[in-house]
């Protein structure tokens, strides 16, 4: 085999290998009852970084609470 068939082969496979496990792993995934905690926690993250942005709090303030709060995420 040539190298450039060689290419295209392989390229067709990891296309084909993608096309059948994308779309499968998503449809099993369970449904997720923390969708609210985790839409609170990143409006926090959101609010705190407007509150440091406008010099209300300190950095020695909110780089802690943003640890702990993307820690509550999961980020």
């Amino acid at each position: 085999m040539a190298s450039g068939q060689v290419d295209r082969y392989i390229t067709e496979l990891v296309i084909q290998d993608h096309e059948r496990a994308s779309p499968r792993a998503i449809e099993q995934l369970p449904p997720w009852d923390r969708e609210d905690e985790l839409r609170i926690v990143r409006q926090k993250i959101t609010e705190l970084g407007q509150q440091y942005r406008a010099d209300n709090i300190s950095g020695s303030t909110y780089f802690p609470l943003l640890a702990e709060l993307q820690s509550e995420s999961g980020s």
